[in-house]
């Protein structure tokens, strides 16, 4: 398995995000050994990172898929997206789109949440990395809009927090009312 970067227990199975797709590991043996390995998500983009992986409240999984590179002006389909997909692989879709490199994603009862690593080129003026809240056909503007105040953000939804620049948060979680990065 080439980068696993997330993990998702879901009825019995162990899914893992990783360079290569998504697998499903099932089937314990009396060792602890899993006997089932299989892809079930190719890509879906190459030379994309698969990040976090999460269940969806309904059951779908969710996952941050990296942009293909920096600043980029186009990109492959499922490039900087978080997606969802059914827990065989099947039904892919892109839940937000236009994100460099979504990473960490949680759930606080409906609401999505995810870690935004911002662009890298911009020496001084790389600005923090985010934390968003997600609704459904979202697009945040990437590569063009990165924080900055003008035209190219005027459409892009506003961050819930900014973070330290390259802070590159790998996880979020809630605790109470509070989101943790």
């Amino acid at each position: 398995m080439r980068g696993p970067l997330g993990l998702q227990w879901l009825n019995q199975s162990l899914y893992v995000s990783s360079l290569d797709g998504v697998i499903r590991f099932s089937e314990l043996d009396p060792q602890g050994h899993f006997i089932k390995r299989q892809l079930i998500l190719r890509g879906p983009v190459r030379g994309a990172e698969n990040n976090n992986l999460l269940r969806t409240p309904g059951g779908r999984l969710v996952m941050a898929v990296s942009a293909v590179c920096d600043h980029c002006a186009t990109t492959p389909r499922y490039s900087g997206a978080i997606v969802s997909f059914r827990p065989g692989g099947s039904d892919l879709r892109i839940v937000a789109g236009g994100i460099r490199a979504p990473f960490g994603l949680v759930y606080d009862h409906s609401q999505l949440y995810a870690t935004m690593n911002q662009r890298d080129d911009l020496g001084a003026k790389t600005p923090g990395d985010w934390l968003a809240a997600i609704e459904p056909g979202q697009r945040w503007g990437f590569p063009f809009c990165y924080g900055q105040t003008g035209g190219a953000c005027r459409r892009a939804p506003k961050a819930v927090a900014v973070l330290d620049p390259h802070g590159a948060a790998g996880g979020v979680a809630v605790l109470g009312q509070v989101a943790i990065v």
